[in-house]
């Protein structure tokens, strides 16, 4: 099993797939997307794929948690059902906080930078 197909479906632990995916593989990808961005002198393509890698990976890495606590939500020992609990609000929090800023005018960004009505 491909590692991606493995975080798709929840089989890895949760704490690897909050920690080791979710949150430093995330940073990783910003890390990543923020300097493609700089050295692509803020061009819009370079924004565009930036946004579609962050939401693609965002997307695939909540998918994973959420599948991941499943175990741990059914779990007897309470603690770990905290654990799933907390990580899935996490996610929740996260979809929330993505799809309030395409509300709040992010999705007008994308399409103006798209057809070239604004530039960095």
């Amino acid at each position: 099993m491909t590692v991606l197909r493995k975080l798709w479906w929840g089989k890895y632990s949760l704490p690897v797939a909050f920690w080791v995916f979710y949150c430093l593989g995330g940073f990783a990808c910003l890390v990543l997307t923020g300097t493609i961005f700089v050295l692509s002198n803020a061009r819009p393509i370079a924004f565009i794929f930036a946004f579609a890698l962050i939401s693609g990976y965002g997307f695939l890495t909540s998918v994973a948690v959420w599948r991941s606590a499943a175990p741990y939500w059914a779990s007897p020992i309470v603690m770990q059902r905290i654990w799933a609990a907390a990580a899935r609000i996490v996610v929740v929090a996260w979809i929330v906080k993505l799809v309030l800023g395409w509300i709040n005018g992010g999705a007008l960004m994308i399409v103006q930078l798209m057809t070239g009505e604004i530039a960095f």
